[in-house]
């Protein structure tokens, strides 16, 4: 449970940076080369079973941060189990990545099974 709160907020951070590397290096009007994307793409690839597996099985999935995640990763827009698709839509909205690690963050912090173990 713990890595897979760790692994979310991990990857996103690897994203956030090289999108913030991407940025800088090429200004606001850059085009995401394809071994970026293809690096992009694979950290998202990871943590897609984690991030479903944390919000399908959370203790309240009633949560405000349930929710919120719900509504940043667009699983109500997007109601598909093609993972292509969310990864397509993930990776071109990278004002995505610090709302997810704030609401796993949360989530992480009022887990109660985690001060259990």
């Amino acid at each position: 449970m713990w890595e897979g709160y760790q692994k979310c907020i991990s990857n996103l951070n690897l994203i956030d940076s090289l999108w913030r590397n991407l940025s800088a290096e090429s200004g606001v009007n850059y085009v995401l080369k394809i071994e970026d994307r293809e690096k992009i793409f694979s950290l998202y690839s990871e943590i897609l079973p984690y991030l479903y597996w944390i919000i399908y099985n959370y203790l309240n999935p009633q949560s405000e941060e349930i929710k919120a995640l719900k509504e940043i990763i667009g699983e109500e827009e997007i109601k598909t189990t093609f993972q292509m698709k969310k990864l397509n839509f993930l990776i071109s909205n990278p004002k995505l990545l610090n709302p997810m690690k704030q609401e796993l963050t949360k989530l992480m912090v009022n887990d109660l099974r985690l001060s259990k173990s």
